[in-house]
């Protein structure tokens, strides 16, 4: 990613491999704005930053997992969370919900 480009929208691509099949949650903080794809299969869009979501992060179903995987994330405001040429996204096994006390 060059300076210039930096906070522009941009497809970024990735691989990781999994041991195993298993309901997984991708947790999108530091990100800005897009839609999330794993292994060609379009998880849901996320913008963290925005409230209220009843959650902030997206589920990826175990089926979707396979040995080797390619996660695409259609950006579109730009990640901060770049350090040099590598973007990083977090796969948890817990869901992160957003609420809010009315009291």
């Amino acid at each position: 990613m060059h300076r210039d480009t930096y906070g522009q929208p941009g497809l970024y691509v990735g691989h990781f491999s999994a041991i195993s099949q298993r309901d997984t949650f991708v947790d999108p903080l530091g990100w800005g704005k897009g839609q999330l794809f794993i292994n060609g299969f379009n998880v849901g869009r996320y913008w963290p930053t925005i409230r209220p979501q009843a959650s902030r992060t997206l589920y990826v179903p175990a089926p979707l997992i396979r040995g080797e995987n390619v996660v695409m994330m259609l950006e579109l405001i730009g990640p901060p969370k770049c350090l040099s040429m590598e973007c990083t996204v977090e796969f948890i096994d817990h869901p992160i919900f957003n609420f809010t006390s009315d009291n």
